[in-house]
């Protein structure tokens, strides 16, 4: 196998371009298809880049060939450390994939249909949430270890790492948003539980992380501050699917 160029010149990409702004890959960026997109739009693993400023933002170029990598199934998300390393979700085989930059790949089972994946900017801890199942799994990156914790979820559908607030973002189907801090993996504890209406389709963050964005079926955007949970919502009455 073709070893990949250094971390820094890699990450994750889909199958259409975006910029990337220069505090995305120190939040561990994410990208994703929402629930319900379809397939030609799911992430596509391993598209090598390179950042280069322009006017002050980094935009991504293509650079290299794509080394080989083999997964049971197309990934229905993706979310990558600082270092490359990459979480991919596996919803069918019920696995979520711990990819290296040098192309090496494990599967770690988790005994449920991931619909989302999380990780912290030095790549040692993971994050999945099944729709079907209130629990969050933490995952050891470096072990392939499984931990469970309740944070009162109910279907997840979608969550993200916020390193300078040290929070997790959970979005669950009917709009329900928790936030649970994980300064310590042993005790969870949710800092905020509140709901935007709607079902949600897709999570995001600033760059900063210091706030959250929400979509809903319906095309309302949910904007919150992941400290303090103040929610301003703007109502496109438009259904993105």
């Amino acid at each position: 196998m073709t070893p990949l160029p250094p971390p820094e010149l890699w990450a994750i990409a889909s199958d259409f371009s975006s910029p990337i702004g220069p505090g995305d890959m120190d939040s561990g960026r994410v990208l994703r298809h929402p629930r319900g997109m379809h397939p030609t739009r799911a992430c596509a693993l391993a598209l090598v880049v390179a950042l280069s400023a322009v006017g002050g933002v980094a935009r991504a170029q293509i650079t290299a060939e794509l080394a080989p990598i083999t997964l049971p199934e197309i990934p229905n998300d993706v979310a990558v450390a600082d270092d490359g390393t990459a979480l991919v979700s596996l919803f069918n085989p019920q696995q979520v994939g711990v990819v290296k930059p040098n192309g090496s790949v494990t599967l770690v089972d988790i005994g449920c249909s991931p619909s989302a994946v999380a990780i912290t900017p030095d790549g040692s801890t993971g994050w999945s949430v099944c729709e079907e199942s209130p629990l969050l799994m933490t995952i050891d990156v470096a072990t392939g270890e499984v931990a469970l914790a309740d944070v009162g979820g109910g279907g997840p559908v979608d969550i993200a790492y916020s390193a300078s607030t040290q929070m997790l973002i959970i979005a669950g189907a009917v709009g329900q948003i928790v936030i649970t801090s994980v300064a310590s993996l042993d005790d969870y504890q949710v800092v905020h539980d509140f709901s935007v209406g709607g079902t949600s389709s897709a999570l995001a963050l600033s760059s900063d992380g210091r706030v959250g964005y929400v979509v809903t079926e319906r095309g309302a955007i949910n904007a919150f501050s992941v400290e303090s949970a103040a929610l301003k919502t703007i109502n496109l009455d438009v259904d993105i699917y």
